[in-house]
């Protein structure tokens, strides 16, 4: 999610205009979104980095960025709402009922 009048430069965004990452990791436990990801997006102040785990059922919420990470995390199981505000006062609700699940041997 960017901010209104974000400007595209090539394939990416300047991190400044970044309000949210959303993400779902394609294996179980991947590394680039539970570590590398969740170390990059904090460090670049990025207010809210989600992970949408098909393996886990689970969304997780990551806030209060900081140098090596997040500051706060939270836990939401598939099939109950999460909500947050952005940084530009736009708030954020997101249905996880129907997100699919994956099981972890089926990769």
């Amino acid at each position: 999610m960017v901010d209104v009048g974000a400007e595209r430069r090539r394939n990416s965004y300047s991190c400044l205009d970044v309000l949210a990452v959303v993400e779902v990791p394609s294996e179980p436990e991947d590394e680039k979104d539970y570590v590398r990801n969740v170390q990059k997006y904090g460090r670049f102040g990025i207010n809210f980095y989600l992970v949408a785990d098909p393996f886990k059922a689970m969304v997780t919420v990551m806030s209060e960025p900081h140098a090596a990470g997040y500051g706060r995390v939270v836990e939401v199981p598939y099939g109950r709402p999460v909500s947050f505000t952005l940084a530009s006062g736009g708030r954020v609700e997101i249905d996880t009922r129907a997100f699919p699940t994956r099981d972890a041997g089926s990769v």
